[in-house]
């Protein structure tokens, strides 16, 4: 997080480093709340990510494992944090992986896989 914006996330977020906050905090985060989940889980995440680093993702995936959920982990290790891939073999791994996905959760059919 940039230094500018940390004064504006400790007033309207919260600061964890005091007691009350940070319960809250945690009251709200889904890091907290895995046990909660009632679905399969679609986790994708670019690794290059320099705002959402890889090891939230993957404390995340660990609880959601420890609380005995359905999740499905997929890292993209050139890829950062954006909405446009800068490679378009991770455009089409992506829509891949939400196709299979859905298809498992929703019973439907999948396609084959593309052609390389």
């Amino acid at each position: 997080m940039k230094l500018g914006y940390v004064p504006l996330f400790l007033k309207y977020v919260g600061d964890p480093s005091r007691p009350e906050d940070r319960a809250r905090l945690e009251a709200k985060s889904p890091l907290f709340r895995a046990e909660d989940a009632q679905r399969p889980i679609l986790i994708i995440h670019g690794a290059r990510d320099e705002r959402v680093k890889l090891r939230e993702s993957e404390q995340m995936v660990e609880a959601l494992r420890r609380a005995g959920k359905d999740v499905r982990f997929v890292v993209f290790p050139d890829e950062g944090h954006r909405r446009d891939y800068g490679n378009w073999r991770n455009a089409l791994q992506h829509y891949r992986e939400v196709e299979l996905f859905l298809g498992d959760c929703l019973g439907g059919r999948v396609g084959p896989p593309p052609a390389n």
